[in-house]
């Protein structure tokens, strides 16, 4: 197997840093993985902080999404985590967090739908008016 190329491997930790910057806007305690697999808090997840959640960067000019989500379906499975997602970086060889695909399986994007609709509100009797 050929050694990651070192611009490849900094452009991935910045895109992973950058990601973890956006969603932490959002989600306080987003946090990129440590650089170090040896220290604390060095999980699988490439964005950790986020309970429940197993979250894949990925900066590839080959966008292999379903390779991506299931290396992240991996990291769930080995951390426990409920839900799973790829973020793919988008067109362009720099690759932003602004330009950046999330990848889900229906299935998890299904229970998300549930769980952020509204419960629908009951009707109004005439009894009660």
């Amino acid at each position: 197997m050929t050694p990651p190329n070192r611009a490849n491997v900094l452009n991935g930790r910045r895109f992973r840093r950058e990601i973890a910057a956006a969603l932490a806007v959002h989600t306080p305690g987003a946090a990129p993985r440590p650089d170090d697999p040896g220290l604390p808090g060095s999980g699988s997840s490439d964005v950790n902080g986020i309970d429940g959640w197993a979250i894949a960067t990925r900066l590839r000019v080959n966008r292999d999404l379903s390779g991506s989500l299931r290396a992240a379906q991996q990291m769930a499975e080995r951390e426990g985590a409920e839900f799973a997602a790829a973020v793919v970086s988008g067109r362009g060889a720099a690759g932003s967090a602004e330009d950046a695909y999330v990848v889900l399986d229906v299935a998890t994007f299904s229970r998300l739908i549930a769980v952020a609709r509204p419960a629908p509100t009951p009707p109004i009797s005439k009894e009660h008016l």
